[in-house]
């Protein structure tokens, strides 16, 4: 499949759509309160359209944030003229700093204290979306949808669900707080402990769909990554929040986003693990992520994100390839399989086990999970699965379990890179 030609207007207007949308959300909600969170959305989502079409043929405005914050609150103000019972936020909404522009284009930009503000709101969003009375599936969809601007289709990928469930929880979720009228603000310190996993939950979430996104030109979504980075780092830098946990995933996060200048190549490809140019890992990034994981080993407790930290600190400060502790990470996968029997967990310590026991050992674990429902659109299962053919010289397993995977939904530079791969691996015929 031909690599498909980018419009840079699309390419550019999705990344600061991305960007901003959670963040205009979470101001208008804490206007509206978490019972109008759907009005938010709504509000938001016209903004994103207006922009859309005002700026592909007007071109982008000098200050787009200000375009767009100036849209959303008139569209808000629109739309609480219309509402009696919301008439008394009008003057909020009247208040916000904005330049003095009336189209955007050249507009002020927004005050610092707007924008010191929107980062508050939008951590309370997180933590307003990750309510113990929302199951999990609802927390995560909610976070994805109202703080990182997912589509339904986007969140059941992430979820391993469908686009109906996804929409089926979200509608629970604002349920929920239609009745609770919850507050839009970081709870009190007794209530945000207990709060707290479900928030670094949803982070999680967020950061490995941008890690590796399930479609489009590109292999990273940096813009996701970095707000999943930011909003972890105001956990972990929270006087309340800020326990090794936190430390744990923003140590994780770190030592993952160091390897994102060398995981791409100049020409937008995928470059494995084994052919990185380690001279290219952010060096600020990892170190980073070594103070992190050195908070991290201050508690007593052991979680899954300590494990996962430990891994990828493992893959980013070996100094090559060959000199990675395996063994170490395949015990770091048995830990994480003891806290959580996860399939996928399953697949990636299979494949650190081919480095240390070889191919034939990774095969065994590996082809009882070709069975599991939860794994029939899993990706890397494929491509473990057809390295371990390869590596066993059986070519004919390896091609199938190429096409197995180009059969599934992925980004571009992954889909050609397995082309890359099949095209090298012979058939019978050859």
């Amino acid at each position: 499949m031909p690599a498909r030609s980018v419009d840079p207007f699309e390419r550019e207007i999705e990344v600061l759509f991305r960007r901003e949308s959670g963040r205009l959300v979470a101001r208008l909600c804490g206007v509206f309160g978490s019972s109008r969170l759907q009005l938010a959305e709504d509000v938001v989502q016209e903004t994103m359209v207006r922009a859309l079409r005002a700026w592909r043929f007007q071109g982008f405005p000098e200050n787009p944030s200000a375009w767009m914050l100036r849209a959303a609150r008139n569209l808000a103000i629109d739309r609480l003229r219309r509402d009696r019972w919301l008439r008394d936020r009008e003057p909020e909404l009247e208040g916000w700093g904005l330049g003095d522009s009336a189209d955007g284009h050249g507009a002020t930009p927004a005050a610092p204290r707007f924008a010191h503000e929107l980062s508050d709101d939008q951590l309370a969003l997180v933590f307003l979306c990750c309510h113990p009375r929302v199951p999990r599936a609802g927390r995560v969809a909610l976070t994805l949808r109202a703080a990182g601007g997912f589509t339904a289709a986007e969140i059941a990928r992430a979820l391993l669900t469908t686009p109906q469930a996804v929409g089926q929880s979200l509608a629970r979720a604002k349920a929920i707080f239609r009745r609770l009228r919850a507050p839009l603000s970081i709870p009190a310190a007794d209530e945000l402990r207990a709060r707290e996993d479900l928030v670094l939950d949803a982070l999680y979430v967020m950061f490995s769909q941008g890690y590796d996104a399930q479609r489009g030109w590109e292999l990273i979504r940096r813009d996701v990554c970095e707000e999943a980075m930011r909003l972890a780092e105001s956990v972990a830098a929270h006087a309340v929040t800020g326990d090794p946990t936190a430390h744990a995933l923003a140590a994780l996060f770190s030592f993952h986003a160091a390897r994102f200048p060398a995981r791409v190549g100049d020409g937008g490809e995928l470059v494995l693990l084994r052919d990185q140019d380690r001279a290219r890992y952010d060096r600020a990034t990892m170190e980073r992520g070594v103070r992190h994981l050195a908070a991290a080993g201050r508690g007593d407790r052991l979680s899954g994100y300590h494990l996962e930290a430990d891994i990828a600190s493992c893959h980013t400060l070996a100094r090559s390839y060959d000199e990675t502790d395996w063994g170490h990470i395949v015990a770091c996968y048995d830990g994480l399989l003891r806290l959580n029997p996860s399939p996928t967990i399953a697949v990636n310590r299979a494949v650190a086990l081919a480095r240390v026991e070889g191919p034939v050992a990774a095969l065994a674990a590996l082809e009882p999970l070709r069975r599991k429902a939860t794994l029939r659109g899993y990706l890397p299962l494929r491509v473990a699965l057809a390295e371990c053919y390869r590596e066993l010289g059986r070519s004919a397993d390896a091609r199938e379990a190429l096409k197995e995977a180009l059969a599934l939904e992925a980004n571009a530079p992954t889909r050609r890179h397995l082309e890359r791969r099949l095209a090298a691996t012979p058939s019978l015929a050859e």
